[in-house]
């Protein structure tokens, strides 16, 4: 017999940033098959409508960069633009008390290596970011959560395991030899994996939880 889990989520609201391509199209994908109404924002307008044709057209699109100057002090390093995002939703959500903010950070914040030392120091400031904001969930009746995926199997890892084969092997084609060869590239799960677990957490089934951070790997 099939039993199927209902995460009760249908006719939730979510925004899912960086949705038109890997692990947030993923995890949009997953909240859309569980009757959720979807917002996609990215940077490229063209990728979102992309996005949107392979979810049939279940979600609405926002083309936005976190980092114009309207997000102020938001560079590069991805910590401005999560902490500035939450700093614009929170709010809303304490004042409603409801809301899950579920942040995609990565496992280098758990095993720094040494070439990704500025994505592990941006992902462990986000993981004490995200612990420490969640704790105030019973006083908020907001919960904030994270996840920590390993490699993941999307267009831009491909493009970075290339590149470092090219420099390591002397040939990009190579790059599945690096998958299981430790360092940052020591595991490899796909993007369904994260929006699963993801979905999860948003969900009331994970009601409980609140200022912790989910590892995918180890």
């Amino acid at each position: 017999m099939l039993y199927t889990v209902d995460l009760q989520l249908e006719g939730k609201s979510v925004l899912v940033t960086g949705g038109s391509k890997g692990i947030g199209l993923a995890c949009a994908r997953t909240f859309a098959q569980e009757g959720c109404r979807v917002h996609l924002a990215s940077r490229d307008r063209e990728r979102l409508e992309q996005a949107r044709k392979q979810l049939q057209g279940a979600a609405s699109i926002h083309p936005a960069d976190l980092r114009d100057a309207k997000w102020r002090h938001a560079w590069e390093l991805k910590v401005f633009g999560y902490l500035n995002l939450t700093r614009a939703l929170f709010g809303r959500m304490k004042t409603r008390r409801s809301g899950v903010i579920v942040n995609v950070i990565g496992m280098a914040a758990e095993h720094p290596s040494p070439e990704y030392i500025c994505g592990a120091t941006a992902n462990a400031g986000l993981a004490a970011f995200t612990k420490a904001l969640g704790k105030g969930f019973i006083e908020h009746g907001v919960r904030v959560v994270g996840v920590h995926p390993p490699s993941t199997r999307t267009e831009r890892i491909l493009q970075v395991m290339k590149a470092a084969a090219k420099a390591k092997l002397g040939d990009e084609s190579r790059y599945q030899d690096l998958v299981g060869a430790g360092g940052m590239f020591s595991q490899m799960i796909e993007p369904e994996q994260v929006g699963d677990t993801v979905a999860f957490l948003a969900s009331p089934r994970a009601g409980q939880l609140s200022g912790v951070v989910l590892n995918l790997g180890t």
